[in-house]
């Protein structure tokens, strides 16, 4: 009896569509206001932790706003099912063009402890 399972799957996935559609609508707009709300608690941007709504909008809009227009680029794209170590909490991933070649670009997006999906991230780890 896999149907649970399966049926689980199928909302996850339909509720993540919803979500990102919601996002990504926000993100061409620059919409601080629904992206914030959007937001998991103790966000972490390029490579800090815990970084509030506030100073992500600042981030993303320094350099006459490079990161805005990454995030933009960024959510053309479709986001991939990921697995966070040491959790079964549903994640996607997306790529985004790093500032430099020693590093990564990734946002994130996690189900929270509600099983909503939440913007988790935009990070740069070294490669």
């Amino acid at each position: 009896m896999l149907w649970p399972a399966v049926l689980r799957a199928q909302n996850s996935r339909q509720d993540f569509d919803v979500f990102f559609a919601k996002f990504k609508l926000a993100v061409a707009q620059k919409d601080a206001a629904t992206l914030t709300t959007l937001m998991m608690p103790g966000f972490s941007f390029i490579r800090a932790q815990g970084v509030s709504p506030s100073d992500v909008f600042k981030g993303l809009d320094a350099n006459e706003g490079l990161q805005w227009t990454n995030l933009q680029q960024s959510v053309q794209r479709q986001p991939m099912p990921y697995r966070l170590p040491d959790s079964n909490t549903p994640a996607r991933v997306l790529q985004c063009m790093p500032t430099d070649t020693i590093y990564m670009c990734l946002v994130m997006f996690q189900q929270d402890i509600h099983h909503r999906w939440r913007w988790k991230s935009m990070i740069m780890p070294t490669r």
